[in-house]
């Protein structure tokens, strides 16, 4: 399922829904055009085959299909393909 999203007001495109993540995930390309900046910590992800530490940040407004959060922990973290 692909979700419309905005992150700070400006659409970006489409979220998947994950209800078990921990954090949101926003691509480096992303956090980059909305200059959203590392807060400096980061955090450890684990997939099925790899185990990496990403930056975390935090995004001021994040609507999602409607809901709106403010002040939420993201991780900025690209995928493989560069995105």
């Amino acid at each position: 399922m692909l979700v419309p999203g905005k992150v700070n007001g400006q659409a970006i495109g489409y979220f998947i829904p994950d209800t078990g993540a921990t954090f949101t995930s926003v691509s480096r390309l992303v956090a980059d055009q909305l200059g959203i900046s590392a807060s400096g910590s980061t955090v450890r992800l684990t997939s099925a085959s790899e185990t990496i530490l990403a930056p975390l940040a935090l995004v001021d407004e994040l609507e999602i299909g409607g809901a709106v959060a403010r002040h939420v922990a993201a991780v900025i973290h690209s995928l493989e393909s560069g995105e």
